[in-house]
């Protein structure tokens, strides 16, 4: 896992300090959208949100698709009203505010939409967030660790279908309803080719599936320095 560049890491933000934050098109024409975070001060594009066990989300959600969507806070135990299981969508130019406390334990969730009949567009379209919720236990894996900066990363691993260098819009064909949409190229927190630099160390990744109808399957390049994997915690040690 130490290539020539690295790719640059989506930035973080406490969910905390969130004020409101945007659904919207980064790309009209390829119909690419993401999630942006408006923290008063500054706007921060796709970030991986951060937030401590028993902190406070209060934030405006925004929709500026020309889609209903939603914000569906996927694994967080939730009040219907915060859900955004797709019951209650926010129309385009609508706004909803949106308020809950982090009761789940430690660990890797994801926020999504989930409008009947747009999910998977959606999706594909790049709207996969990362939420990465710490407490005592979490702490206490890192400090046992001794994680090098840089050696813990959260990374969402997806798919598009890629030609002539640039990615398709979501248009399934009655096979791919039928079979699944599948691509042609991975992504990993949105970007083709993605790859990190890392310390020698412990390396602490926490990874979702976030392809529409794919499991992937992961492993080692064959030319790659040996990895051994550890069923604590998802960790893998590099030598």
């Amino acid at each position: 896992m130490l290539p020539m560049e690295s790719a640059v890491a989506p930035p973080r933000v406490a969910l905390a300090d969130v004020r409101r934050l945007v659904v919207e098109r980064a790309d009209p024409i390829a119909g690419r959208c993401r999630y942006l975070a408006d923290l008063g001060a500054r706007q921060v594009p796709q970030p991986i949100l951060l937030a401590r066990r028993g902190e406070s989300f209060d934030a405006m959600l925004e929709n500026a698709l020309p889609q209903p969507t939603t914000v569906h806070f996927h694994g967080l135990t939730l009040p219907e009203a915060a859900d955004g299981a797709g019951f209650d969508s926010i129309g385009p130019g609508e706004r909803k505010r949106v308020r809950f406390e982090v009761k789940n334990r430690s660990g890797l969730y994801w926020f999504h939409p989930h409008p009947h009949g747009f999910t998977a567009e959606q999706v594909y379209a790049g709207l996969t967030g990362l939420l990465v919720v710490t407490d005592e236990d979490d702490d206490a894996l890192d400090a046992a660790l001794a994680l090098g900066p840089g050696n813990r990363l959260a990374l969402a691993i997806a798919e598009a279908r890629v030609a002539g260098g640039a990615m398709r819009p979501y248009a399934p064909s009655v096979e791919d309803c039928l079979h699944g949409w599948l691509g042609n190229r991975a992504l990993v927190n949105g970007q083709l080719d993605a790859s990190w630099i890392v310390r020698p160390g412990w390396v602490r990744l926490q990874m979702l599936n976030a392809c529409l109808d794919r499991s992937p399957r992961l492993g080692a390049a064959p030319d790659a320095e040996r990895v051994q994997c550890t069923r604590v915690a998802g960790c893998f040690p590099r030598r």
